[in-house]
């Protein structure tokens, strides 16, 4: 039987439905010879230090059951270590989860620890106020960072925030930009928004890159500009807005974002104050099972 540490939130989507959902978990893992010592996750939770007893105790597998915040918490924990992440997906979107083909059901989803790959993925790396922080999915800067708490609660059932979304939405106005990219291009204008993805989904399952494309060593920077905030939202509800000719699109490894008036920044959900960002990616940083099949064409995985 082989130890792995699994990192259980019990404030994600699905697990907030079946208070029995871990005993589940720990049922088909042990039935497919995993011994789990869990840690069920608080709002308080610190999870780097719950990453190093692990280490500590030589654990190098960890499962997390959540959504993309709880991953993303993961693999900021997990960033510069040498061990490797599985995920049960729980949470309401699962980008990260349905990036990496995982099956949404539990027994499935487990089985992806056996019969899975260890895969080295990217990481991008963002720097504001002199703090780095690591994120798998996405960071945002301008109108959807200001609308995302109040967005994200909303999402989850809870409408109190509405006022405030409504609020941010109405008095956000479009900022001046000044973009570098690797150093060389550089991009100036007026927009609401920009998105810089390493996942190929983001958001409400919005198709943003290709398969694989946290493997390709490159960030997809989106540029929302040319547009009313009206517009915007009619975008938004399109299934795939970066289709939209008035939504541009650029590929780099590293991103230089200066705002005018400084606009607030956001990495896998996490506030990360206003000012300018350099984002910038990592390449094969962390590694995680995916159950997708192997691309000869890719880095090859461990």
């Amino acid at each position: 039987m082989k130890n792995i540490k699994l990192i259980f939130n019990p404030s994600s989507g699905k697990n907030k439905k079946s208070p029995v959902q871990l005993t589940d978990i720990l049922t088909q893992l042990q039935s497919s010879g995993f011994t789990a010592e869990p840690f069920l996750i608080e709002p308080d939770s610190d999870l780097s230090h719950i990453v190093r007893e692990s280490l500590l105790k030589g654990i190098d597998l960890f499962l997390v059951c959540g959504g993309d915040g709880t991953v993303s918490s993961a693999v900021r924990a997990l960033y510069g270590t040498n061990s490797t992440i599985g995920i049960i997906p729980a949470g309401t979107q699962n980008n990260i989860a349905f990036s990496l083909g995982i099956p949404l059901d539990i027994p499935s989803a487990v089985s992806v620890l056996s019969a899975g790959l260890r895969t080295r993925a990217d990481v991008g790396m963002v720097t504001c106020g002199g703090i780095r922080t690591p994120f798998l999915e996405v960071c945002s800067i301008g109108l959807l960072s200001s609308l995302f708490s109040s967005a994200d609660q909303i999402q989850h059932g809870n409408l109190v925030p509405v006022t405030d979304f409504l609020l941010q939405f109405v008095k956000n106005k479009p900022c001046e930009f000044e973009i570098r990219l690797d150093d060389r291009f550089q991009i100036t204008g007026d927009g609401y928004a920009l998105v810089a993805a390493n996942m190929p989904y983001i958001f409400h399952r919005y198709r943003v890159g290709e398969e694989r494309s946290y493997q390709d060593g490159f960030l997809n920077l989106y540029l929302v500009a040319e547009m009313s905030k009206l517009d915007l939202v009619g975008c938004a509800v399109k299934s795939n807005p970066t289709e939209d000719p008035r939504i541009h699109r650029f590929r780099a490894k590293r991103i230089e974002i200066k705002t005018r008036p400084e606009m607030p920044v956001m990495a896998d959900g996490i506030d990360l104050g206003k000012g300018p960002a350099l984002v910038e990616m990592k390449n094969a940083s962390v590694h995680i099972l995916t159950a997708l099949p192997d691309d000869p064409k890719r880095r090859p995985v461990l």
